[in-house]
């Protein structure tokens, strides 16, 4: 896990996805293995296999962390919603900051995360004024190409 860890953080923006889904796919079934462990009566067995339970949450809070504090330019001012891990994204936890100050004064758009790259409106108004002069060229399954490009 260390290796994988390293090379994920070194080299991508997110946190792991294969890591986070490992810890958080057998913290789940640990779960029912350390109930059954206490169930049959081995108290010290499973202390310790909840003490490693407790290892691997530890690790899966610190893997699922978001780490734009850790990034160079241009990579540090991606919006929350690029970096965060794939729980994160999952539960839309990177909105959670949004909805409090949300909820404490009112939004100006200042307040809003940037926009990913593709999604800025002067670029797709520039590639839909294009789309648009060619209308005529174009057949509806170009038109759905076109429109899936812009996605």
């Amino acid at each position: 896990m260390i290796p994988l860890s390293y090379l994920e953080d070194t080299r991508g923006i997110r946190p792991s996805s294969v890591l986070s889904m490992y810890l958080l796919g057998t913290v789940v079934l640990d779960i029912a293995q350390a109930r059954t462990l206490f169930e049959i009566h081995c108290n010290t067995v499973g202390s310790i296999f909840v003490l490693i339970m407790g290892i691997k949450i530890s690790l899966l809070v610190l893997e699922a962390r978001d780490k734009r504090n850790y990034l160079r330019e241009p990579y540090a001012s991606y919006s929350k919603e690029t970096t965060s891990g794939v729980i994160n994204r999952s539960f839309f936890w990177w909105l959670n900051s949004l909805f409090k100050a949300g909820y404490r004064s009112l939004l100006s758009p200042k307040d809003l995360e940037k926009l990913d790259a593709r999604l800025r409106s002067k670029e797709l108004g520039q590639q839909m004024q294009a789309a648009w002069k060619n209308r005529g060229t174009y057949s509806a399954m170009n038109w759905i190409c076109v429109l899936t490009k812009l996605n």
